[in-house]
């Protein structure tokens, strides 16, 4: 399996060659048959069997993306870095923009992950992100796997945290009520959230403070003989409203 390098700011697509069985496949967007990556992965190996494992090698070191938040008043600061591969103290450079291609003598590779994260940032590249750019950047950050929040490596998730509507035995009847989700471990002003090791999205439910503490009916407690409303009516528009 090889990954291509292209022109900068192109994705690199990978191939994936099976030599004994004289198959190949590659995953960009071409129909031919056989693709220009496909050949360059041919050649390449080629190429390295016949210099043998002694000879030196003139290819640039490949360089990849990493995704970093740190903590910055209350919030989340964000910045991309390429990382240069095959080194014990990989070097970590600042990158503006994949448009504007990697560092002289390094070969950037990408990935239709790194794209969707550049379309999310738009034209804010780095630093103190507003709430509004939180939700695509980190629906697109799950997809990439080098993301770190204060150097410690973490994961995003598309998913929403929230408010939730609970329910639960009480004498002969139910009490329903609505409090956050449990688990997140830090809430950050920008509008994220950390769960475990999982950054996620805040969610703003369409409830008034009051209806927070008191659900959309006004009742808290549900006699028994008012389950069948609780479970058809009550509990699907405070779902609605939450979600």
């Amino acid at each position: 399996m090889l990954r291509i390098s292209t022109r900068s700011g192109m994705i690199s697509p990978t191939v994936t060659l099976w030599p004994e069985d004289k198959d190949w496949s590659c995953n960009c967007s071409s129909q031919v048959e056989v693709c220009a990556h496909v050949a360059a992965a041919v050649i390449a190996l080629r190429h390295t069997s016949q210099a043998g494992p002694e000879a030196p090698s003139q290819r640039p070191a490949a360089a990849r993306l990493r995704y970093c938040f740190t903590r910055s008043q209350g919030g989340l600061a964000f910045e991309r870095a390429v990382v240069q591969e095959g080194s014990p103290a990989s070097s970590r450079v600042p990158c503006q923009s994949l448009a504007a291609g990697p560092q002289s003598g390094e070969v950037l590779v990408t990935t239709q992950a790194d794209v969707a994260v550049e379309l999310a940032l738009g034209s804010r590249r780095r630093g103190w992100l507003p709430r509004e750019a939180m939700p695509k950047l980190l629906a697109a950050l799950s997809r990439c796997a080098d993301v770190r929040l204060d150097h410690v490596p973490i994961t995003t998730s598309a998913t929403l945290w929230g408010l939730r509507g609970c329910v639960v035995d009480e004498a002969d009847g139910f009490k329903l009520f609505v409090e956050p989700d449990a688990s997140v471990t830090e809430i950050f002003t920008n509008g994220a959230v950390l769960c475990g090791t999982t950054l996620r999205t805040v969610k703003e439910p369409e409830l008034t403070a009051r209806e927070r503490e008191v659900p959309p009916t006004g009742r808290r407690y549900f006699a028994a003989s008012e389950a069948l409303e609780l479970v058809t009516e009550v509990l699907p528009a405070l779902r609605k409203r939450l979600l």
